[in-house]
């Protein structure tokens, strides 16, 4: 998991549709913005979830 991120919370698309970003970069170096609309959540929360999301669907994709 990468230990440097940065969350910031941004209004999408309404006034009242407070979104959670993070930035974060993967081990490659490539840097990346994950979403989320669950604003309590941690960065490292949002990282570790993308991170099973991925390994599901690269598992499905690949059967």
């Amino acid at each position: 998991m990468p230990n440097r991120y940065q969350c910031i919370n941004f209004y999408w698309d309404a006034p009242d549709e407070l979104v959670l970003f993070v930035l974060t970069q993967l081990p490659n170096g490539k840097q990346i913005i994950l979403l989320s609309s669950d604003t309590t959540l941690t960065g490292a929360q949002l990282i570790e979830a993308y991170g099973w999301r991925f390994n599901i669907e690269v598992s499905a994709f690949a059967h």
